[in-house]
């Protein structure tokens, strides 16, 4: 599912590696559009992760436990990855804050 928010990102990179402006038509409406894609994607669709994590993984624990140390280590590491996702959103709306400010300024 995160791989859904890819294109967007890769495309953005894409114009800037060919030079386009932001100042370009239509950027302003891609970065807004690519920034809300990954909130829904990316961000708001941890909390029902973690719900339904929370009802499947305490009755396996059996099973999890005879797993040995992987399994450990995947489930510690995902919250970090959950909360790079959320950090990542959060840069890219500051960027975009940032942006916006500047372009008021240019204007006036």
């Amino acid at each position: 599912m995160m791989d859904l928010t890819a294109p967007t990102t890769r495309f953005k990179l894409m114009l800037k590696t060919l030079g386009v402006s932001r100042d370009a038509p239509g950027y302003l409406k891609f970065w807004v559009g690519s920034l809300t894609w990954n909130l829904c994607i990316r961000v708001l669709a941890l909390p029902f992760y973690w719900y339904n994590f929370v009802f499947v993984i305490p009755p396996k624990m059996d099973d999890i436990m005879s797993c040995g140390y992987l399994i450990w280590i995947l489930l510690s590491l995902q919250p970090c990855f959950h909360l790079l996702n959320v950090y990542w959103w959060f840069t890219g709306v500051q960027s975009l804050k940032r942006y916006l400010t500047n372009r008021k300024r240019k204007v006036n």
